[in-house]
């Protein structure tokens, strides 16, 4: 699609509009890659992983600490997207009043969000993702990922 701010580029097309070309050079493209063929296989492997980490950590620890686990995952994933939340707020708030792109917190706001939602579906696989999103260096390599495929 060719607005004139910016130009998005599905699969192998480009999406156009009626707007004339931008006069004053190249548009930035974001190219939204054709939908990944694995996420059918992840979406249905995903319970079974879960299943099979239940009976493994159920056989070492015992039911009742398993479950145990499972809440205490959960409860912790509210608390951090509460704690961590609010400071990526405050700094998306500071970063937009000095004047600057704030997108970087944006992100990282987003992978919190992602990080509690992980944590509070049942399961020690999407825990460990949860946890690893929590982390500040995690999430900075990610948005450093994710910033180098948009262009």
């Amino acid at each position: 699609m060719h607005t004139g701010l910016i130009q998005i580029k599905v699969g192998r097309t480009y999406l156009k509009d009626n707007m004339p070309p931008c006069p004053h050079g190249k548009l930035p493209t974001l190219e939204i890659r054709e939908p990944v063929r694995l996420f059918p296989l992840i979406v249905l492997l995903l319970p079974l992983i879960e299943i099979a980490g239940f009976v493994v950590v159920g056989s070492h620890i015992g039911v009742l600490w398993t479950i145990a686990l499972v809440l205490a995952s959960t409860v912790a994933g509210s608390v951090l997207l509460r704690y961590q939340g609010f400071g990526v707020m405050n700094r998306m708030r500071a970063e937009v009043e000095a004047g600057r792109d704030p997108s970087r917190e944006v992100a990282h706001g987003v992978m919190i969000l992602l990080a509690a939602i992980l944590l509070l579906i049942p399961g020690f696989v999407t825990d460990i993702f949860g946890i690893l999103l929590f982390i500040p260096p995690v999430r900075e390599i990610a948005w450093r990922f994710l910033k180098r495929r948009v262009n």
